[in-house]
């Protein structure tokens, strides 16, 4: 009876966090959306997230009945991206330059087979980043995720871009992994990668990779752009300033210039 117990109750947390997860792409959602999504049934759904909301966690709305995530949960995220080395180490340099140059910088670093957003320094220019600290982006075709998939070990990268389709978001998305791996070694010979509307049509962008004391690429710092105003000349520019950049906060981080990337 206790096994059976405990394989409940850690059934329940499971099933609590998968709707928490729900709850945070599709907010606000309802108790139905909520089922329909979870494959639970309603009365379970209605039940865990009942405790969601006793937690603080979760908040319905009175006048449509759909829940949403309260700040307790960008409290609780907040308090991770504060113990995140590299986003604490980052933040002087990032502002710096986002201060001299005028062009938003953001910071990531991998996360399983995606791109996590852990910084944002915006700037005052015209063009705005949409792209949210804790959004996600695929590692394939963004500026971010090629910075450092150029740049980790090829037996690790290889097994990332295996691990499912590589999908086509754009027209000009590289979908061939012998393609990508030809991406990577020029990336590696400048020391930052390009994205030129991959993802995004009318967007292209720079990133670079950031290295730890042992020279592993740990995260990237990308700069995105608006492809119709950016000139190919342009962008490599500012690729070199985006890869300077990485190489200082590198430093910040351990990592000696000169030494060898552990993706060459």
């Amino acid at each position: 009876m206790t096994e059976e117990r405990d394989r409940q109750i850690v059934q329940a947390v499971v099933r609590a966090i998968e709707l928490l997860e729900i709850i945070s792409r599709e907010q606000p959602v309802g108790i139905s959306e909520l089922a329909r999504l979870s494959s639970l049934k309603k009365t379970t759904a209605a039940r865990l997230v009942s405790t969601l909301e006793r937690m603080g966690m979760v908040e319905q709305d009175q006048a449509d009945h759909r829940f949403s995530l309260t700040l307790q949960v960008f409290e609780m995220g907040s308090r991770v991206l504060q113990k995140l080395d590299v986003r604490n180490q980052a933040r002087p340099d990032i502002e710096r330059f986002v201060n001299k140059e005028g062009k938003s910088v953001l910071l990531s670093i991998l996360n399983h087979d995606e791109i996590v957003y852990v910084d944002k320094v915006e700037a005052q220019e015209l063009f705005r980043i949409r792209t949210m600290v804790g959004g996600r982006a695929p590692i394939h075709c963004s500026a971010s995720g090629k910075a450092i998939l150029a740049f980790l070990e090829p037996e690790l990268r290889l097994k990332l871009l295996e691990s499912k389709p590589l999908k086509a978001y754009t027209p000009k998305s590289i979908t061939d992994i012998a393609a990508l791996e030809e991406d990577f070694r020029i990336s590696r010979e400048r020391g930052y990668a390009l994205d030129w509307e991959e993802r995004h049509a009318g967007l292209c962008a720079v990133g670079a990779p950031v290295f730890d004391y042992n020279n592993r690429v740990v995260a990237s710092i990308s700069v995105p752009r608006m492809a119709a105003l950016t000139t190919e000349d342009e962008l490599a520019k500012l690729g070199e300033q985006v890869s300077l950049l990485a190489q200082e906060v590198s430093k910040r981080l351990g990592w000696l210039k000169g030494n060898k990337y552990r993706g060459d």
